[in-house]
């Protein structure tokens, strides 16, 4: 794949900046998720700005589709899902806390 490439968790990211989704509501950056197990796209989306306001509710977006069609022939053929499902990141908080949250382990 073209772009930069970043290694992390085990998973493999691609940057690449000529992307097109051919949807002409994007305004801004778009992606598109891949697996090993298959040759296209199983998830895509991106940023949108004027979307919203076609539906009387104006104000930028962003938002993803996964094709789940595309998911479990993936998983048939990985032969089902990883033993243990990797967590990378999860933030939560509750009102007010929001600077706690994001600090750093051990700051």
């Amino acid at each position: 794949m073209p772009g930069d490439c970043l290694l992390r968790g085990g998973a493999i990211y691609y940057l690449d900046l000529g992307l097109l989704r051919g949807l002409d509501y994007y305004t801004g950056l778009v992606f598109e998720g891949y697996t090993v197990a298959m040759g296209f796209p199983i998830c895509g989306g991106g940023r949108y700005n004027q979307l919203l306001a076609h539906f009387s509710y104006p104000m930028p977006a962003t938002g993803f589709a996964v094709n789940l069609e595309r998911v479990l022939v993936a998983l048939e053929r990985l032969q089902g899902p990883p033993e243990e499902p990797m967590t990378d990141v999860l933030v939560a908080w509750e009102d007010e806390s929001m600077a706690r949250a994001w600090r750093l382990p051990g700051n």
